[in-house]
């Protein structure tokens, strides 16, 4: 039985110590995940400690839990207050050869009401804490306070511990440390194995934290953005709300800097993403507009009209030039090797035709 925010959701048919008052019969959600995750997962994060990730297992855990949030929002509107005979499926669809993966929350929503108050329901039980346990807390404590005073030596050990126990105290910590392995000029073995770990290790924290500690990391020092970018992709840590708010209007190079991250992709999507999408879409549209002048000139020798385009540089440049010949800029402000926004407003739509497909369709 799950019990969040005065809603009871059980796989049974019935609730023990409740009486079921009214049925509003069966509701369903739907989640989206491509398949690639499942690979991704299975392939990368049987990670070194040896064994089953359990990044992997929190991920399908937060995929499964989203299907059962639309669910109970579904059973709030209706008026119910309870779900009973929850069923989840997972089951793998396809369509204009895009393969996903679909996750399937089936229930009934009731009115479930308490019987008679109970002594012994009320009786909190005592807790108790074993040796083993505060070992495991003291641990957690001395980690936290010589990371704090930087002298957390970060060995196979420590990163088996925070990863299992998810400590999440020290993320900041590892973000400044992050700085340190974010050049991509040269590539080494601790490189890719800190940036590796750091992957584990954010991947295992409560969603919500995580999120937290990354994206103020990216605002702050964008420096590490492409390191963040490898860490968070394909995962539900990816949120494109969030994204979204660094694109301002006002500021052309700061959505620049963060445009990149539009390429990423999620764990899993929901209708909700449609209208997230659709507002980036129009926030594209206004921030990178075309920033250059075009004028008409009149050639000495032929007197014939040629138009040009006058970069922000100043230089002039012919119509038929895509870049700038002196700083190497289109009219919008963009290099050969960057990423433009064209090409993500291509992606961005794709994606929303597809979920509008298999969420809206008749």
């Amino acid at each position: 039985m799950v019990i969040k925010e005065d809603m009871i959701v059980t796989t049974t048919p019935t609730i023990e110590g409740f009486q079921i008052q009214e049925y509003f019969g069966t509701i369903s959600s739907h989640v989206v995940a491509g398949t690639g995750f499942f690979h991704d997962f299975l392939a990368s994060f049987s990670d070194f400690f040896g064994g089953r990730s359990s990044s992997y297992q929190s991920q399908l855990s937060s995929i499964n839990e989203e299907a059962i949030d639309i669910l109970r929002q579904k059973a709030i509107s209706l008026g119910a207050n309870s779900i009973v005979g929850l069923r989840i499926d997972h089951d793998q669809i396809s369509g204009k050869n895009v393969q996903m993966f679909m996750i399937t929350a089936l229930g009934t929503a009731v009115i479930a009401k308490p019987l008679k108050k109970s002594e012994n329901i009320s009786t909190k039980s005592k807790k108790l804490l074993s040796s083993n346990e505060i070992d495991i807390l003291l641990k957690r404590k001395r980690i936290v306070e010589l990371a704090k005073r930087g002298e957390l030596n970060m060995d196979d050990e420590i990163w088996k511990y925070i990863i299992e126990n998810k400590v999440h105290e020290i993320a900041p910590n590892i973000l400044v440390s992050l700085t340190n392995y974010s050049d991509n000029s040269y590539v080494t073995e601790s490189k890719k194995k800190f940036r590796e770990r750091c992957r584990q290790y954010f991947l295992n924290l409560p969603e919500e934290i995580a999120k937290k500690h990354i994206y103020s990391a990216m605002e702050e020092n964008p420096g590490i953005l492409q390191a963040l970018m490898e860490i968070i992709d394909g995962s539900n840590i990816v949120d494109f709300g969030k994204i979204g708010d660094f694109l301002d209007p006002d500021y052309f190079l700061r959505g620049k800097n963060f445009l990149p991250l539009l390429t990423l992709n999620k764990s899993w999507y929901c209708t909700d993403d449609i209208l997230i999408f659709e507002n980036i879409l129009d926030k594209i549209k206004n921030i990178f507009k075309m920033r250059v002048k075009l004028i008409t000139e009149v050639s000495k020798f032929s007197h014939k009209i040629k138009k040009m385009w006058i970069c922000e540089c100043g230089q002039k440049n012919r119509e038929t030039q895509k870049y700038c010949s002196k700083c190497g800029n289109d009219i919008f402000g963009f290099k050969d090797d960057e990423i433009h926004p064209k090409e993500i407003q291509q992606s961005i739509s794709q994606k929303i035709d597809i979920l509008k497909e298999y969420f809206l369709a008749d």
